[in-house]
């Protein structure tokens, strides 16, 4: 396989930025794709991302706008938000080599904390595909049936990432949880992914005719179609089974 001696990260939020800088860091030459024009300029002449305050970003990092400039790197990784990634591969495809490396390094199907944590983890820990997903993350049982690895479900970006975004504030699936816990309206600026992908997760699960209660349950809640009570009501009401 040959070096990877240069890297794209398309999406320069937060998580994007923070991916560039490990990159630069490694030794690679970088370049950084923002979407918005101000927002590039703004990186660019501060060497900041107000998104990642006090990372300061090295001057090798190239930022652009122009996707062409990003498309020739050795290696690409894309760190949009889950719900946008199949726009940004979408316009990303058309300018790539055919042998170049697209690893996707957002978060994808995400969990909601409860009070059912053993439930959730049997049911709902997050796990890397194989190959270009590796990042997003799948139920359990979805992602055996799609071929994952049991390792990688136990591993940091499965369970790990899991126990992590159950157990901080700084998670935004947390503080989405949280909210809506206390009956509070949904934080401002903070985009959480599980709100998103929740109903994707509930789409993949009938697909596999694989039965995911807590899922469910979330996915209503965060539709508005089920209030917080009635969901734990119905949970706590189902008969117990085995864990496989």
């Amino acid at each position: 396989m040959a070096p990877f001696n240069s890297a794209a990260v398309i999406g320069a939020g937060a998580w994007g930025t923070a991916l560039a800088d490990v990159a630069a860091r490694a030794g690679r030459k970088v370049t950084l794709y923002a979407r918005d024009a101000a927002h590039a300029a703004r990186i660019a002449a501060t060497r900041e991302n107000p998104r990642l305050p006090g990372t300061k970003l090295a001057a090798e990092i190239v930022i652009t706008t122009e996707l062409a400039a990003a498309a020739s790197a050795d290696i690409i990784l894309v760190a949009t938000p889950a719900q946008h990634l199949r726009a940004a591969v979408s316009h990303l495809a058309p300018r790539l080599r055919r042998d170049t490396p697209v690893v996707a390094c957002a978060k994808g199907i995400e969990h909601g904390t409860r009070k059912f944590m053993t439930e959730i983890i049997a049911e709902a820990a997050p796990h890397t595909l194989p190959a270009i997903l590796s990042g997003p993350s799948f139920a359990d049982d979805v992602a055996r049936a799609l071929g994952a690895r049991a390792e990688t479900l136990v591993g940091l970006s499965g369970l790990g990432d899991l126990i992590l975004t159950c157990s901080t504030s700084q998670s935004r699936n947390f503080a989405l949880g949280l909210a809506l816990g206390r009956g509070e309206p949904k934080p401002v600026g903070k985009l959480a992914e599980g709100e998103f992908t929740a109903p994707v997760l509930i789409e993949l699960a009938t697909s596999q005719n694989i039965d995911m209660p807590v899922s469910k349950a979330v996915a209503a809640i965060l539709a508005q179609k089920l209030t917080i009570d009635a969901a734990i009501e119905g949970l706590l009401a189902r008969p117990f089974k085995a864990e496989e």
